[in-house]
């Protein structure tokens, strides 16, 4: 798990609001600093990133001109551009935490992780008081399998901050990854008792109560939450996949099916997957037609099409789905999966190679995880 960034877009894009106070007193370049706010109002990045660029070179010395060009850039997906920016516009303005921030995201988003962990301490250095800042480098230090650095960091954050839910989110879902659910659901309780109505936390100690083993107490907290949030998908699954632990299929397929409704396919890949396991081939074979219609180019979800298929003795259209899943896990270079589906091809092209009795359909191997969908 990889703690979440939380505020930072709105700090990224305050870079992007040069005032006409921050251009003065060169009042040529007024005109192109309108043109570039307005192309941003649009959402027309590159004709702001020609307009911008025109300012840096007119103003070289604006530390905002070069922090809007790292934003224009990040929103065009030029990550080193960005980069490059956003360093300029920190050499210009050292104190300015809105950049300091912006360009530790942008080291983080390219795996400059150790840069990353070093610009935010000293954004921190200059302001100790930012939740920004903290989730950031606790963040990073995660991604560098430093979780007790972490854990560290939320906690010097929350000595400044103590009331900051961004904060106790975070560290009850670190506990959470340490499969520590006590601690977790301390800072969790404390979070919620902040934000009541935040579904999000409501999830989580939901899970930390399954983690304790107490599915019927994490299952009347998700419950109670739907009651409240009934379009939140991530509730539905989590419930879901409570019950199936708790062997409460037939709760579950009703859960999913009910998640349908919001997100189709992903539901639906869960559907299949029950209905495989309960040798429902119909219902499974229905299900993941739903997801290949809605999901085309998802690999797994032909294949497991294909093996529902084979066990109906429905050998032509397996073979079609199967050939199809095949390609599409060669084009995502995924060898598990091509391997699986080569394996389960031959069986259906060569019977006659078989050694097994006429009336007996070989085993064929087990499909891939799904969760991860």
């Amino acid at each position: 798990m990889f703690l979440p960034y939380s505020g930072l877009s709105g700090a990224v894009a305050a870079a992007a609001t040069v005032s006409l106070a921050q251009v003065a007193p060169d009042q040529t370049v007024v005109p192109l600093l309108r043109q570039g706010r307005e192309r941003i109002r649009q959402g027309d990045w590159a004709a702001a990133l020609a307009v911008y660029q025109q300012l840096a070179e007119r103003t070289p010395n604006n530390g905002a001109v070069w922090a809007t060009l790292g934003y224009l850039h990040r929103q065009l997906g030029d990550g080193p551009a960005a980069l490059q920016a956003y360093q300029q516009a920190v050499r210009l303005q050292p104190q300015n935490l809105d950049y300091l921030n912006a360009l530790a995201r942008v080291q983080a988003e390219l795996g400059e992780w150790q840069q990353a962990a070093t610009t935010y301490a000293r954004s921190l250095r200059v302001n100790p008081r930012q939740v920004t800042a903290y989730l950031g480098l606790a963040a990073v230090q995660e991604r560098l399998g430093q979780p007790q650095a972490a854990l560290a960091t939320l906690a010097r954050g929350l000595a400044h901050q103590p009331q900051s839910v961004p904060l106790l989110e975070a560290q009850g879902r670190l506990w959470l990854h340490l499969n520590q659910p006590q601690p977790a659901l301390e800072a969790l309780t404390r979070a919620a008792q902040l934000a009541p109505r935040d579904r999000g936390i409501q999830r989580l100690i939901a899970l930390g109560r399954a983690m304790q083993g107490d599915l019927p107490q994490a299952k009347y907290l998700l419950s109670q939450a739907l009651a409240l949030q009934p379009q939140d998908a991530e509730m539905y699954f989590q419930l879901a996949r409570l019950q199936e632990i708790g062997g409460d299929i037939a709760g579950a397929i009703a859960t999913y099916t009910q998640a349908a409704q919001l997100q189709p396919a992903r539901a639906y890949m869960h559907l299949g997957q029950l209905y495989m396991q309960q040798q429902k081939w119909d219902q499974a074979i229905a299900a993941y037609r739903e997801v290949v219609h809605r999901e085309p180019e998802l690999a797994l979800a032909h294949h497991q099409l294909g093996l529902a298929l084979y066990q109906q003795k429905r050998y032509a259209e397996a073979e079609s789905a199967l050939q199809t899943a095949h390609r599409l896990y060669r084009q995502q270079n995924h060898p598990a999966g091509v391997s699986q589906v080569e394996a389960l091809l031959e069986q259906i092209r060569q019977p006659a190679k078989s050694k097994m009795k006429p009336n007996k359909t070989a085993e064929p191997p087990p499909p891939l995880p799904y969760d991860g969908y």
